[in-house]
């Protein structure tokens, strides 16, 4: 936590004696607690002439883990389960609450009536330990795009986010003719979700992140292309929560993130037709 420190002590320097021990028991108290947050939500738009119903990329989703943990060694051994997680969203009627999958995992989706609206801030709430946490984010639009749809299989694609106003990319590959998903960065589990938002140790965005790269860039593999076909190519600009929106969380191990996937046509090689109609 060396860095971290450093950046802590420039950003208080020109508080008074008493707001400096006030701000650091504040960042002591976010390092040490215990309560472990890491979420996603994620919009779909429904791609143009395909139709993703009844899959995984389609309405909205929200996803999060809880663990009882201080230190990233911890945040896969110690699940919390059988508590109660709140969404705040005004506009899904206000209070949501998520459905306990077990293992930690707590979810919503639009077959729970879940629906993902821009421009908003969502809450996730809860009263473990006796104690009111919340930890919130703001929800963007989906992203705008420029890809070339005729493309040659076997060969990446890069697509540039610079500009937009987002923390993190987040793409997935859809094979249309057999539905298969080719590729996707997606997180998995709670270490896939704290590695996405904590690439080089610190929240994206926080004091404690010197990253000064403002470009924001995704590359989607060759093997995403591996055969000649008609593709589906989804990218989501996603928004990290800010750590001022913490309370009574970890705030070096926790963040929600949220993003809307927007679709565009990749045609490779001979099926590049496919793309023009």
């Amino acid at each position: 936590m060396k860095y971290a420190g450093l950046v802590f002590l420039a950003s208080v320097g020109g508080l008074s004696g008493c707001q400096q021990l006030a701000a650091l028991h504040e960042t002591v108290e976010g390092f040490t607690e215990r309560f472990v947050v890491e979420g996603i939500y994620l919009g779909i738009e429904d791609p143009e002439g395909v139709d993703l119903s009844g899959t995984a990329f389609s309405g909205a989703r929200l996803t999060a883990f809880l663990a009882d943990a201080s230190q990233i060694s911890e945040i896969e051994q110690a699940p919390i389960e059988n508590t109660a997680l709140i969404l705040m969203s005004p506009g899904n009627g206000g209070s949501v609450p998520m459905i306990d999958v077990g293992g930690g995992k707590y979810e919503l989706s639009s077959e729970e009536g879940l629906e993902y609206v821009s421009d908003e801030e969502i809450t996730l709430t809860s009263g473990y330990g006796d104690r009111e946490r919340n930890i919130s984010v703001e929800v963007p639009v989906a992203p705008s795009l420029s890809v070339n749809s005729d493309h040659a299989a076997s060969t990446p694609i890069t697509v540039d986010l610079s500009g937009q106003g987002f923390d993190a990319a987040l793409a997935v590959v859809i094979e249309v003719q057999t539905g298969v998903v080719t590729w996707s960065n997606e997180p998995a589990d709670i270490a896939g979700l704290y590695e996405m938002t904590h690439p080089n140790g610190f929240l994206i965005g926080s004091e404690e992140d010197l990253s000064e790269d403002d470009e924001l860039t995704v590359e989607i593999p060759a093997e995403a292309f591996a055969n000649e076909g008609y593709y589906i190519l989804g990218v989501a600009g996603m928004v990290v929560s800010n750590s001022s929106s913490f309370e009574n969380v970890n705030t070096a191990l926790s963040t929600v993130m949220a993003g809307k996937l927007r679709f565009t046509d990749v045609c490779t090689d001979d099926y590049a037709m496919l793309c023009m109609q």
